[in-house]
């Protein structure tokens, strides 16, 4: 597959810890996602990011998100970022990878390397209409079952401003607006982790915490904006390594 490298994991990245963070198109409430990936395809943005946006029909309908797996060609189109003279996994990238590792046992670097065109039908917002349009889509995951963490998020809407060197920059014009996050991937088998899987823990149990944590609740992110509800302080739960293939052999491993 051409055109979306830079998906290889990396030795220098900080492991991924299982924990909860505080902090449109009808955003479902927060709960953890049992459905099945319906459509799974690869974009890119006019800044060279790479996206992977997942359709996952539930039983209340059909939810659409974007996970975004690299940075744009600013920022090298790395799948990663440094803080603190740290390297870590973007979260999409790590979202996307343990869905792809939990539902084939592949993760999403390897997954990207074996694509197919097909057409999608996607909203095409100035014509204000769905069309057909060529992606690289992403056939093992499609009819897998996933559970995800999903988050629902009260943020600011943003009002495009250029000054006048013609830099353009994005303001919050004081209006709020709903959307959905996915902040972790569970099992849908036995609802753990793939940081539970590599510790090769027996029973799942940072699926209570999540739940206990996030069930129903709205994420306040709005600047100055109040919301009833919103979380606490994030809490962690073990630790764990998104390089899963090479620490954790086959746990991955699924009967195709």
């Amino acid at each position: 597959m051409a055109g979306f490298g830079n998906l290889g994991k990396n030795k220098r990245v900080k492991p991924e810890a299982d924990k909860v963070f505080s902090g449109g198109f009808g955003a479902l409430d927060s709960q953890v996602l049992d459905g099945v990936i319906e459509v799974a395809y690869l974009d890119k943005s006019k800044g060279g990011a790479t996206s992977l946006t997942l359709h996952v029909k539930h039983k209340d309908g059909v939810f659409k998100t974007s996970l975004w797996l690299t940075g744009g060609d600013k920022k090298g189109n790395n799948n990663f970022y440094t803080k603190d003279g740290e390297d870590h996994y973007l979260p999409g990238f790590v979202i996307a990878d343990h869905i792809a590792l939990i539902a084939t046992g592949e993760d999403i670097g390897t997954l990207c390397e074996d694509t197919v065109t097909k057409a999608i039908k996607v909203r095409d917002f100035k014509l204000k209409a769905d069309v057909n349009k060529e992606f690289e889509t992403i056939e093992e995951l499609q009819g897998q079952e996933v559970s995800l963490g999903v988050i629902k998020s009260l943020v600011d809407k943003k009002d495009k401003v250029e000054d006048a060197n013609g830099k353009v920059t994005y303001v919050p014009n004081g209006e709020t607006r709903e959307e959905n996050e996915i902040t972790k991937v569970f099992s849908p088998d036995d609802g753990r982790t793939v940081t539970e899987m590599i510790a090769e823990a027996d029973e799942a149990e940072f699926i209570t915490e999540w739940k206990e944590a996030y069930d129903g609740v709205v994420i306040n992110k709005a600047k100055g904006a109040a919301q009833n509800g919103s979380a606490g302080s994030p809490k962690q739960s073990g630790g764990g390594d998104a390089d899963a293939k090479k620490k954790a052999g086959g746990i991955f491993n699924k009967n195709k």
